[in-house]
């Protein structure tokens, strides 16, 4: 298995066994201990299975994401609202090297968006930073609330 030169945890380890057997994985661990490095790992296993798709709630967040991701190598594709290459980047989506896509879940409203993703099919789906939802209003991010449709439709592994 591919671990781009790092040893896994236990709960690396244990997160990319069930994800790659097709289980829901909950890893609630603390900042900087390599959970992105679990959905990367998931990635480059079965990219043949489509492309892991990443939702985060900062544009920040997403960039320096795209930025770690690409350092390791990965085909990866980052969409929000400050891209001025939006056309290229949806192209990029539909590529098979793609790897992971990085986005807000706001972009769920884009049937051109949705349309790309479908088309290159979809892997296994994360949220990151989910620790937050609890602590947001009811209406203050209604994007998150179409997630479940989406993961229904994506069907990942």
């Amino acid at each position: 298995m591919n671990t781009f030169g790092y040893s896994l945890t236990d709960s690396q380890r244990e997160a990319v066994r069930h994800a790659l057997s097709g289980e829901t994985v909950v890893l609630n661990t603390a900042t900087g201990t390599g959970k992105s490095l679990v959905y990367q790992v998931l990635a480059r296993q079965n990219r043949d299975l489509g492309a892991v798709v990443v939702f985060f709630p900062l544009i920040s967040l997403i960039r320096d994401q795209e930025r770690s991701a690409k350092a390791l190598g990965l085909n990866v594709v980052a969409i929000h609202g400050q891209v001025d290459d939006l056309e290229a980047r949806l192209a990029a989506v539909t590529d098979p090297q793609t790897e992971i896509v990085l986005v807000a879940p706001e972009r769920l409203a884009s049937d051109a968006f949705v349309k790309a993703i479908l088309t290159r099919g979809v892997s296994h789906v994360v949220l990151d930073e989910s620790h937050v939802l609890p602590d947001w209003e009811r209406g203050f991010r209604p994007a998150y609330r179409k997630l479940g449709r989406f993961i229904h439709r994506s069907n990942p592994v």
